[in-house]
């Protein structure tokens, strides 16, 4: 019974009533815990990624050693093989940078602190964090797979996602509009007059709420396509399509805009793409007006965006000085790199009185491709490319395994876009949160798209028909 007399307990709320009690607890508790590291300013400082990425690995064990479902689930997965030796390969050769060198290995920057035990690495201190928060975006991955290894389960997830979004976004909106110069308490360092959620960066927001709108096209085509018709049927995902693009508007980021304008055109006509057919078939008039008039409504109509374009030839000048330093820094060693998360002190050693003024302050690269070379050398980051790339490859190669969850498969595939293309121009990526918020959808996708041992089809098909997916 749902009733609370009769219970003595709250009833579930209806988006997850699909699932068992127990996997709609832990769908929620993940999105809850993804959200509060959004909210801790990132989950940026030190400490605070330590936490989460312990948090994270706990999550992944409690779900494999209590929860039969999800164990039953990751023993019949199949694909995990090539992303996880490339993702070994990442951590062998970072942990490998700890150990003490001798001359043609140790980095040159050791020679300067005599009666020290020099390493591969700038900065030890700083590659043991970072390899700590390579394990927990692994866990995170992995909860993700585990949460997209069934139909029902994966639907009611990435909905919660996606609604956890808008009112990240709704709650945004009203800080920044009664409150512009301090987010939870603490005055904003800088860009007071563009919002930027619970991140000091705006930019940093505006890709969350990039992928936000992405993921409010999909709550639209699932309802679409499970029969919904008018538009009070869809009034909720479209309140949250907007509440995401005026958000995406007011932080005045160019590249989430960018990025986020690419990825939703994408989705919208891999959607209208007829695969037996081979072309495009009749647009829905909701996915149009939500893609189009929306956005282009929301974020034209920001006058701070406006002006933000109009200094964007300046702003590139001064991201091509500091890429360019950080580029002479990657080929002084372009196999060892300076060392994984060693990017401050080598943004130290790069100082000079030409780029002082440019590159004092700087703490990433603005691009996370660059970063990558800079820090792990080539074939850290080539493996590191490689791991992610195999796995959006697998997400879009096998996008049609579970043909009613096609249009969510889709909506990963679209935004991750957005973090992708955002990374070429800043830094987004490198907020562990946001990091981790990527990782764990990718994950989601990644388990859409595998293959399934034994019993695992039925076991998925059960759930498909549990959700109203298919009849019985």
């Amino acid at each position: 019974m749902d009733a609370i007399g009769a219970t003595g307990h709250f009833p579930r709320p209806p988006i997850l009533r699909p699932l068992e009690k127990r996997q709609a607890v832990a769908a929620a508790v993940v999105v809850v815990l993804l959200f509060a590291g959004h909210l801790i300013f990132g989950a940026n400082r030190n400490d605070a990624a330590i936490a989460f990425s312990g948090a994270y690995g706990f999550l992944l064990l409690a779900l494999i050693l209590f929860a039969p479902w999800a164990r039953q689930d990751v023993a019949r997965t199949t694909g995990l093989l090539v992303p996880g030796l490339l993702f070994a390969v990442v951590l062998g050769i970072a942990l490998w940078t700890l150990l003490p060198a001798g001359p043609g290995l140790a980095h040159p920057a050791w020679r300067l602190a005599p009666g020290t035990t020099p390493a591969v690495t700038l900065d030890r201190q700083a590659t043991m964090l970072a390899v700590v928060k390579l394990m927990g975006l692994a866990s995170v991955f992995g909860v993700g797979v585990i949460m997209g290894a069934a139909s029902a389960r994966a639907r009611v997830f990435l909905m919660l996602v996606a609604y956890a979004c808008a009112a990240y976004a709704a709650w945004a909106f009203v800080a920044f509009t009664t409150d512009p110069h301090h987010v939870l308490g603490l005055t904003r360092p800088y860009h007071e007059d563009r919002l930027g959620g619970s991140f000091f960066s705006a930019n940093s927001a505006g890709m969350l709420f990039g992928m936000g709108v992405v993921l409010s096209l999909a709550l639209v085509a699932d309802l679409l396509r499970r029969g919904a018709r008018g538009a009070l049927a869809i009034a909720f995902p479209l309140l949250a399509l907007g509440l995401n693009a005026t958000c995406l508007a007011l932080s005045a980021s160019r590249g989430a805009l960018a990025a986020t304008a690419l990825a939703a055109a994408a989705y919208v006509l891999a959607q209208a793409w007829d695969r037996r057919a081979g072309a495009f078939v009749r647009l829905r008039w909701p996915l149009v007006a939500g893609a189009a008039v929306l956005l282009a409504l929301f974020a034209w109509s920001s006058q701070t965006l406006v002006a933000r374009l109009m200094l964007t030839s300046g702003d590139l000048a001064a991201r091509r000085e500091i890429i360019g330093a950080h580029w002479s820094v990657f080929q002084s060693r372009p196999l060892l790199g300076q060392g994984l998360g060693a990017f401050e002190a080598a943004n130290r050693m790069a100082l000079t009185p030409e780029n002082f003024d440019r590159l004092w302050s700087v703490r990433a690269a603005h691009n996370v491709y660059l970063q990558w070379l800079e820090e792990g050398g080539w074939p850290m980051a080539l493996a590191m490319f490689l791991c992610v790339a195999w796995i959006l490859g697998t997400i879009a190669v096998n996008r049609g395994r579970r043909p009613q969850m096609t249009g969510w498969t889709l909506a990963v595939l679209a935004l991750s876009l957005v973090p992708i293309l955002h990374g070429l121009a800043d830094y987004g990526l490198q907020v562990p949160s946001l990091a981790a918020f990527w990782a764990c959808l990718l994950g989601v996708g990644y388990g859409l798209t595998m293959r399934r041992r034994g019993p695992g089809r039925r076991h998925d098909f059960v759930a498909q028909v549990g959700s109203g997916e298919v009849s019985p």
